[in-house]
């Protein structure tokens, strides 16, 4: 991404810096969002800056001047990214990732079993994010991914010959894998990045429990592959007229502890209210999780009710996610602590991987892997039209005729 110097100019935050984040911030990131007409990743002579686009440091947002510039403060740990606003889009990697962040980790990552993020070195003067024009339709499909979850490197071509094979050349807009990319093994990142690539379509990750630094002493170092890969652990971006949302709702308990738990925690749910300061009323929210807010089963996201607090004034929220292997909607209501006069609807998504790869396999010696409810394995398809939205859900080996089992009664 290139750098530039520019003159400084005065920015005002979302929100005002409290004492305890002015020492946090020993330094100030500065850079200018600006229209990469010819999509080279340059800013060039005539590409003009980009005005009122929303970056963020993960805890404050600033808006963009006129001339697209902005400030926030850094830490030595800090991911700054750009909210890619609607009628744009964001350069990609090789393996078509969504490159809209910029990763400030001088020291780089602590030592892990799998590696983090090399040393960055020193602030840049000027950290640029490019957006290319887009023609952007307010109809348009999103692919759910849940849980892919390989755990070997057959695993890995499992999903290439379930469900990539099928996707490829889909109309979709992009894809949203929902965690659980990886079962523990990080080392396969990069060989299932370059399958999904094979679909065509940008793909945007969301963290998982089972894509975790395991051997990390806490939380804070948890997603340090993660950071390497996919950039970071939440974030938001925006498609027509929807608002998406990408949360991290696993908190990692530290290696000698060795567990994790459902949470958001309090410097989340901060950036998110910053976040959504930004965004119209007329804007459909779509969260997406891994570890759902709540579900049939008992799972649960420990502080959901913050969250909640956060949305209640919002028309109509859509959150999706996945961890269960099994396929549920849930409609929130005060019961389940919305106090809003809108819409809360949860997806819990059926999973890629289904039941863990498992079970025996089929004639393409791919595993059947029903999953625990009995819904095959396979994703969610979700069709937006303007803030509304429908969805479906696509059994990884049938058509999308396939809609229901029927078992004769013995």
């Amino acid at each position: 991404m290139h750098r530039c110097g520019f003159l400084r100019a005065t920015i005002i935050l979302s929100v005002a810096l409290t004492g305890g984040q002015l020492a946090r911030a020993a330094q100030v990131a500065r850079g200018t969002v600006y229209a990469d007409q010819n999509g080279n990743g340059q800013r060039d002579d005539g590409e003009p800056g980009v005005a009122n686009v929303a970056v963020s440091n993960q805890h404050e947002v600033a808006l963009t001047d006129a001339a697209g510039r902005y400030e926030l403060p850094v830490t030595e740990d800090t991911i700054l990214f750009v909210v890619k606003p609607s009628g744009y889009r964001v350069p990609l990697s090789a393996n078509r990732l969504p490159r809209f962040f910029y990763i400030h980790k001088p020291g780089g990552s602590p030592p892990l079993h799998f590696a983090g993020v090399a040393p960055t070195g020193l602030l840049p003067e000027s950290i640029d994010f490019p957006l290319i024009p887009a023609d952007e339709r307010e109809d348009f499909t999103v692919v759910v991914f849940a849980d892919t979850q390989p755990e070997t490197s057959q695993e890995v071509l499992y999903v290439r010959d379930d469900v990539v094979h099928q996707l490829v050349g889909t109309s979709a807009a992009f894809g949203i894998t929902v965690g659980d990319i990886m079962f523990d093994n990080l080392g396969f990142y990069e060989m299932y990045n370059q399958i999904v690539a094979q679909i065509g379509i940008p793909f945007y990750n969301v963290i998982g429990n089972h894509d975790l630094n395991f051997d990390a002493a806490g939380d804070a170092d948890s997603d340090e592959t993660f950071h390497r890969y996919f950039g970071p652990n939440y974030y938001s971006w925006n498609y027509g007229k929807v608002h998406f949302v990408a949360l991290d709702t696993v908190k990692w308990m530290g290696k000698s502890v060795g567990r994790y738990i459902g949470a958001l925690g309090k410097e989340q749910l901060d950036w998110l209210a910053n976040d959504l300061a930004h965004v119209p009323p007329d804007r459909l929210i779509v969260l997406t999780m891994h570890i759902p807010l709540m579900t049939s089963q008992g799972h649960d996201v420990v502080d959901k009710n913050a969250l909640l607090e956060l949305l209640k004034d919002r028309p109509k929220v859509l959150a999706v996610a996945g961890h269960t292997h099994y396929h549920e909607h849930n409609f929130l209501d005060k019961q389940h602590g919305w106090h809003g006069d809108g819409i809360f609807h949860e997806l819990i998504s059926g999973t890629v991987s289904g039941s863990w790869w498992s079970g025996p396999k089929d004639e393409r010696g791919v595993p059947i892997a029903d999953m625990r409810d009995g819904t095959p394995n396979g994703y969610t398809m979700i069709d937006f039209t303007g803030a509304d939205y429908t969805t479906r859900y696509q059994v990884a080996a049938g058509t999308p005729d396939d809609l229901m089992r029927i078992y004769p009664r013995a």
